[in-house]
């Protein structure tokens, strides 16, 4: 047992006692990670004591539903900062990856590899199977929360609405984007 380890087992708050997972198996995936602790009175130098607190951290969220990291702009919640920064891109606007072909561009990368696939190459990226289908017109979908979003145009159900003039959308990115035109933002 190196003496990192010991430290560890001194601090049962970091053992997640619900979860079948070991703290060794939850960072698995985050070698050399080197992550803030406070409150934790390890050393400050030893990053596997660090990153395995950290990871037992991230862990546990998802255990309790803790989301930590809180948007500015709408009420978006996450376990995880990068997802936050990400988020951002919404309200941002911020579109840092540009086509090579056309003028599209893009908040996220993985939107634009499918840009191209869909208008570039011919492949056809979401060409699976639809189990999910509506009983009112012959729409499908591959999940059942986008078919409940779907339901919503038969329904007329518009659950999120805007604190300044009271228009309703069923969508919450149509309600940020709705946002914008109060504040003047690029819509």
């Amino acid at each position: 047992m190196l003496a990192s380890d010991s430290a560890l087992l001194s601090y049962p708050e970091m053992e997640d006692s619900s979860c079948e997972h070991s703290l060794e198996e939850q960072c698995v995936g985050h070698p050399g990670k080197e992550m803030d602790h406070p409150g934790h009175p390890g050393k400050e130098s030893d990053s596997r004591e660090t990153q395995t607190w950290a990871c037992s951290r991230k862990h546990t969220t998802k255990h309790t539903g803790e989301k930590p990291y809180i948007c500015g702009e709408c009420e978006y919640k996450t376990t995880n900062k990068s997802h936050l920064s990400r988020h951002m891109k919404i309200h941002t606007g911020e579109k840092p990856h540009k086509c090579d072909q056309c003028d599209y561009s893009a908040s996220h990368k993985s939107n634009l590899n499918r840009h191209i696939a869909a208008k570039h190459t011919g492949d056809k990226p979401y060409m699976w199977e639809k189990p999910f289908t509506c009983d009112r017109c012959d729409y499908s979908a591959a999940q059942k929360c986008t078919l409940d979003r779907h339901l919503m145009t038969h329904t007329g159900e518009k659950p999120y609405m805007c604190g300044e003039c009271g228009h309703r959308t069923a969508e919450k990115s149509d309600l940020a984007r709705h946002m914008r035109t109060h504040t003047g933002e690029k819509t």
